[in-house]
């Protein structure tokens, strides 16, 4: 029994599992790179149960802004009523010529908000943009993770 758990341990901590249960829409792959091993790659590095709010609660799609995090409703199937989906968007395509590490910053930077809730209150002004964006980057800093904006924030200021 203790073998088992062990091996299960073993696989709830491997790409292969992340991959597995990885929900990514949009272009997978590029000439150069394998999206869904880099966003597996950054989900390892976070604590398993933030990796796992992330995994079963939300899902990645490729887009043209560098990344956000935000709500789609869509209808439940079974009921006649919408259904909120926490969506996190990564343009791989606007990052393509940055860094391995530092498009893994931004994935980290994205999943933040997601585990922050961000995808739930938009900021209405400037002020809460900025708290929102280094609450983030202070999350990300204890994951292991680059901030992302640090040089944006001196500009807002």
């Amino acid at each position: 029994m203790k073998k088992e758990n062990n091996q299960n341990d073993e696989w709830l901590n491997s790409l292969e599992d992340i991959q597995y249960n990885l929900e990514l829409i949009g272009n997978m792959y590029s000439d150069k790179e394998d999206y869904s091993l880099l966003i597996s790659e950054t989900l390892l590095r976070i604590p398993l149960e933030k990796r796992a709010e992330v995994i079963v609660n939300s899902i990645f799609i490729s887009d043209e802004n560098y990344g956000c995090v935000f709500n789609l409703y869509i209808k439940n199937p079974k009921r006649n009523k919408k259904v909120k989906q926490p969506i996190i968007l990564l343009n791989f395509a606007a990052m393509e010529k940055e860094s391995r590490p530092f498009k893994m910053d931004v994935i980290a930077h994205e999943i933040a908000h997601f585990i922050k809730g961000h995808h739930n209150k938009h900021p209405n002004n400037n002020d809460e943009y900025i708290k929102q964006e280094k609450e983030a980057d202070d999350l990300i800093e204890k994951w292991g993770f680059n901030r992302t904006n640090k040089e944006k924030y001196k500009d807002l200021l």
